[in-house]
This record gives structure tokens, C-alpha cells and sequence, in this order.
């Protein structure tokens, strides 16, 4: 699997400029859903390494525990953090891949100790992508995400049919494809090598990588060989088309409709963190701008800690089937 090569310029501040996103990198994510740019983050790698320790360890009492961890409105929390939202080179990347009215839709930090079934994060006609950026190496044997390319196409025959194989977004039950019999037994993520016969990409990584996919993508990480703990950085982002057309309506009402549902899941006041809402920055205050009054009253913290897709988002989008759809026209 190629992958792009960032060579970074000699200067460390967030003003690098030597990132040019080329055509083979817009027509690879298109294509297959994922990126992963080499050394991408590799300037900001120790602030950001830094910065995530400490923010973890004031959140939860022991991140030493065989556990899942997730701390919402992770990047809002932090002043230099919130600060990679301005960094020239991401914009530029989003922009590509998104259009230069993109929406920021929020950030999680994660520390995975455990593997991940074959899921989507979304199920959504709206384009949207995730950038993660892990804080360890990652390979075939210790946890590196694995996605199926191409199955960012929800309307698509294809993808249709490797989604029907999926527990998600149904209540979770171990298998991720096991339970429906769709290709047989053997494909469990959740137990080391099991599910290698299925054609995926293994996309592997070293601290300061890129990796950006289309929430649709069906994606995992198998149990690694040997106990691995893994830290992550999750920035979210969509589109924010400027036509009222009937499919933009619907895109732009289903990304506030699951941005309150997320909400509510982690019982979260406001849609964005402290220092992303009253960031300074206009290209900050442009991008959270569509979806920046959201709110919620919710009883009780999220403690951070979770082992699956919540509830209220499977319910949500469960409800997003093809019918709703019909007629409409969309591309990329």
C-alpha cells in the first residue's frame, strides 16, 4: 500500500508552509477512503505527546489500567492543542479534501488497551473525515488501525454488502462479522489473527504520521500479539456546503442532529471545549461557526470510560437508510 512522504522544512513553528497536497493524495482518499501522511505531525509531536500525558492524567485518576479511555472536547481543553486547528499545512490538507467552508466537529483523546470490532463511525451521506494522529508505532502485530478500502461509499453495492456482515451499527456483539454468517467464521478482531483473511489494509505508523479517513469507512484494530497501549488523537471534520439544495438540508440537519446526539452521550454542555469556543483565531471561529450554539443541559459526568458505540448514536443511525435518500442527487 503507497503512502505520501511530508518532508518538513527547517522551521518547528506552526507556520510550515512546505505542505503541498497533490492530486494522487485528493484521488487516494477519494478512492479508498484513508491517507496516511508520513511525518505530517513529526514538528508538533513532543508538544503534542506532552500536552495529551497531562491532560489524561488530570481527567482520569489511573490511565494505567487495562482499559479503553476517552476524553471528549480533547484539543478544546488545552490552549496549545486547540492551537493545531490553525496550523497551515492541516487547513490545507481539510480544505482539499473537504472545501475551504470546513466544519470542525470536535476531537477526542483515547487510550486503547483493547481491540476494536469492525465498525463505521458514522452512517452518513454527508462527506466528513477523522484525523488521527497515534502517539506510539504501530504494526500488524501491535494494534495498527486496519480498514477495508472502499466501503465509504454507503450507497455503493459493494460496500452495502460488507456493511450487512457488520454487528455495528446494531447493538455490539463480540464477532464483528461472526454473528451473521456473511463470510464465515474466523474474521474476529477481537482475538489476535482471526480476522486476516478478509482483504483489508493494515495501515501502519510511526509517532508524527497523519492517518485521515471517511467516517464511513469500515475500519478496526485487531488485538495485538503482545499487549500494547496506545494513545490517539481524534479531530473531526465535515463539509459545510453554501447550496440549499434538498441533499445539503438533509446532510447539514443530520451533522447537527449527531453532533446533539454525541452530546448527550458524553454529557457534554456545549459542543465545543473552553479554548476552541473562545478561540481567538477567525479561521477557528469560521470553522465551529455552523454548529457552535449547540448545547445541552445533561445530569452527571461521562467518566470517560467505554467499550462500545453508544446507544444513542446506533439509534441514530440505524434511522439513516437508503430510502431516505431516494432521488437525491449527490457526488464528491
Amino acid at each position: 500500500m503507497r503512502f505520501f512522504k511530508f518532508k518538513k522544512s527547517v522551521s518547528n513553528s506552526f507556520d510550515d508552509m512546505n505542505f503541498v497536497v497533490t492530486p494522487a493524495m485528493i484521488n487516494f482518499y477519494n478512492a479508498f477512503g484513508f491517507l496516511k501522511i508520513q511525518g505530517f505531525f513529526q514538528s508538533e509531536y513532543q508538544m503534542i505527546s506532552e500536552r495529551f500525558d497531562k491532560l489524561m492524567s488530570e481527567r482520569f485518576k489511573d490511565v494505567n489500567q487495562p482499559k479503553n479511555f476517552l476524553y471528549p472536547q480533547f484539543i478544546d481543553s488545552d490552549e496549545k492543542l486547540s492551537d493545531l486547528l490553525i496550523l497551515p499545512k492541516l487547513n490545507r490538507l481539510i480544505s482539499a479534501l473537504m472545501g475551504d467552508d470546513f466544519v470542525y466537529k470536535g476531537s477526542d483523546g483515547n487510550i486503547f488497551n483493547n481491540p476494536t470490532p469492525w465498525h463505521r463511525d458514522y452512517l452518513i451521506r454527508t462527506r466528513s473525515a477523522k484525523v488521527l494522529i497515534y502517539l506510539e508505532q504501530n504494526d500488524e502485530l501491535s494494534g495498527a488501525i486496519r480498514m477495508i478500502p472502499g466501503t465509504h461509499f454507503v450507497d455503493d453495492s459493494y460496500s452495502s454488502s460488507v456493511g450487512d456482515a457488520l454487528t455495528w451499527p446494531e447493538p455490539p456483539v463480540q464477532g464483528g462479522f461472526d454473528e451473521k454468517q456473511k463470510f464465515g467464521l474466523g474474521h474476529n478482531p477481537m482475538e489476535f489473527g482471526r480476522n486476516l483473511e478478509l482483504p483489508q489494509a493494515v495501515v501502519s505508523n510511526a509517532p508524527g504520521d497523519l492517518i485521515i479517513f471517511n467516517h464511513n469507512l469500515i475500519h478496526c484494530t485487531n488485538r495485538p500479539k503482545k499487549p500494547k497501549r496506545r494513545r490517539l488523537l481524534g479531530l473531526h471534520f465535515c463539509v459545510n456546503s453554501k447550496k440549499m439544495t434538498s441533499f445539503d438540508e438533509i446532510a447539514q440537519n443530520e451533522i447537527r442532529t449527531l453532533s446533539s446526539v454525541e452530546m448527550e452521550s458524553f454529557k457534554l454542555e456545549k459542543m465545543f471545549g473552553p479554548y476552541v469556543y473562545n478561540h481567538k483565531s477567525p479561521i477557528v471561529q469560521r470553522m465551529i461557526a455552523p454548529l457552535k450554539g449547540l448545547s445541552l443541559k445533561t445530569e452527571g459526568p461521562f467518566d470517560g470510560l467505554y467499550q462500545k458505540q453508544s446507544d444513542a448514536s446506533i439509534e441514530f443511525c440505524n434511522r439513516l437508510k437508503l430510502n431516505r435518500f431516494k432521488g437525491l442527487e449527490y457526488s464528491n
